[in-house]
Parts: C-alpha cells; structure tokens; sequence
C-alpha cells in the first residue's frame, strides 16, 4: 500500500496522507511523540518481511 490515512478524533473524519516511500502489505502503524510509524509487514512484490520501517513528521508532511 502506498496510501496511508489518518483519522482526526477531535472533529471525526479521515485525513489522507502523502503517499509511503516503499509498497508496504500487511504492516503496522503507530503515533507516537508526534510522529506516525509504520513497520513490519512485507514488501509488495515478495514475501520477505520488512526489517525497515517509514516515520511521517505530522509538522512537515513528509515520510523518511
């Protein structure tokens, strides 16, 4: 998946965030400290697992 969305409790809707650097399947997210973690999981076109993971800074909308 490259696509990754957010949901804002405070108001109640989804927020869709810039797109992944890597095709994740099966992967897991976490906020935490301000930023959005995704891990594990693995690659979109094998089934080797992932020993990386993607970190979204909310401030700069941007995925390192």
């Amino acid at each position: 998946m490259h696509a990754v969305e957010s949901y804002q409790s405070e108001i109640g809707t989804w927020k869709t965030l810039p797109s992944l650097i890597k095709l994740w399947k099966l992967s897991s997210g976490v906020f935490m400290d301000g930023k959005f973690y995704v891990i594990g999981g693995i690659g979109s076109h094998d089934t080797n697992a992932l020993t990386c993971g993607e970190e979204y800074d909310v401030d700069a909308q941007k995925w390192t």
